[in-house]
């Protein structure tokens, strides 16, 4: 609902009102997105026992050594270049009339994406989510300190030729820069939660332009940030909402636990849960 501030005018033999449009944020000052008033998508109150820590000092580091180190095939920014793109966006988004400050009171992540030539071509994309996903795998198994917990990719081998993007969710246009050149953002890995796959894909059209639905950069963080979105069974489940695969009547998640972390199928576009999150990044 748009909400104005209204001036009435009043003179010996005349009345004028004006209506100013407010632009309210659409983050509550918990970060998470405010859902719309008659908002026909489903949603659901989100469970507060699931959260995301912060990042800290010198994580930012970390993230972009690790991701050398899993994925040597890539170019990334260097950290000069990563630290300044992550400022000029951050600082883009706070002075956003309706981001500001309220988007960044929960976890949210520097994030260095590599220039992956491959996603110029979009019958490449199903390959490179299953080696971003082996690189994954590597990652928890040798960054966790527990040889019980193995990482399941339910969709290994499938994925080839079978994995779409989204229309109208800007995903499109993010991994048209990727194919590029390496990038930068900051990315909201829990700023939806509660919400259903599709109420994901319909809320992005009120922001602006340079935020976009998460789809492999859930993928591409889990590398970064492992101890943050595969911490252990109170991390929120990750839905990859810009994308699609072999059915396409749900998307991909990832879930953690403390003895198992997997990715797998979504059951459904409509069904929400108080413990799963889509994700946005600011470009």
């Amino acid at each position: 609902m748009d909400c104005y501030n209204i001036t009435v005018e009043a003179r010996l033999d005349t009345i004028s009102i004006s209506a100013e449009k407010v632009l309210e944020s659409l983050f509550s000052s918990s970060s998470r997105v405010i859902p719309p008033h008659g908002f026909e998508s489903r949603v659901k109150d989100e469970n507060d026992s699931f959260h995301l820590e912060q990042i800290g000092d010198g994580d930012e580091d970390d993230c972009l050594s690790r991701m050398r180190e899993y994925l040597p095939e890539y170019t990334f920014p260097s950290l000069i270049e990563f630290q300044d793109k992550c400022g000029a966006v951050k600082k883009k988004a706070l002075e956003h009339p309706q981001i500001g400050p309220n988007a960044f009171n929960r976890c949210n992540l520097p994030l260095p994406i590599p220039h992956i030539p491959e996603l110029a071509d979009p019958n490449q994309l199903g390959q490179v989510l299953e080696d971003l996903l082996e690189a994954v795998g590597r990652v928890c198994e040798n960054e966790f300190n527990n040889p019980l917990r193995k990482f399941s990719n339910y969709y290994k081998g499938v994925l080839i030729g079978e994995t779409h993007i989204v229309p109208c969710v800007r995903h499109k246009e993010a991994l048209i820069a990727v194919a590029n050149a390496p990038q930068a953002g900051i990315l909201l890995p829990n700023s939806l939660r509660g919400y259903s796959i599709d109420a994901d894909r319909a809320i992005i059209s009120l922001f602006p332009d340079f935020v976009s639905l998460v789809g492999i950069e859930y993928v591409i963080a889990m590398i970064g940030y492992p101890y943050i979105l595969a911490r252990n069974r109170d991390t929120p489940g990750l839905d990859l909402a810009a994308l699609s695969g072999r059915y396409s009547d749900s998307s991909f998640f990832f879930r953690a636990n403390d003895a198992w972390f997997t990715f797998i199928r979504t059951c459904g576009l409509t069904d929400a849960h108080d413990d799963y999150s889509g994700g946005l990044m600011f470009w």
